[in-house]
């Protein structure tokens, strides 16, 4: 392009005439859409989207009643006696294992956010982001195997 056409392919580009290029110019004049036809695009959500947030909601709701069974017991282990020994002995249990039913609920829920992407529907795309995301997270949380041994504490 010359200098000229490109200057009138970039007024044509630029709607609100603030001689500045936005993301939502581009795409209006990249796609070929019109502002009112980008704007009302569903946002919708797809059933695979449902199942892959509903297996996020149980790997979080498994992760924080461990939270809440950690920071009990810790309680009871400062109290000492007795039953305070037996606190730090079943948290030290807690913090050592890799319990079972997180490690299912996160490759369930794996699954699910796997199907949804494969899915043909991509109306709620950015949503599945911001679920696998939040997978990714609660898959860090999962204690790494042999912390101990490996003087990670």
């Amino acid at each position: 392009l010359t200098v000229i056409a490109m200057r009138k392919e970039l007024k044509k580009i630029d709607i609100d005439t603030d001689n500045k290029m936005s993301l939502l110019e581009y795409c209006v004049y990249h796609y070929k859409l019109k502002i009112d036809d980008l704007m009302s695009k569903p946002q919708g959500t797809n059933e695979a989207l449902e199942r892959a947030e509903a297996a996020l909601e149980e790997v979080l709701a498994e992760i924080e009643k461990l939270e809440k069974k950690k920071a009990k017991l810790s309680k009871k282990a400062a109290k000492g006696g007795v039953k305070g020994k037996a606190a730090q002995n079943e948290l030290e249990q807690i913090k050592a294992s890799d319990p079972m039913p997180i490690r299912k609920a996160l490759v369930t829920a794996q699954a699910a956010i796997r199907k949804a992407q494969k899915s043909k529907d991509l109306n709620a795309m950015g949503k599945l982001w911001f679920i696998q995301r939040e997978i990714d997270e609660a898959a860090k949380y999962k204690p790494k195997a042999n912390w101990k041994r490996s003087g990670l504490e």
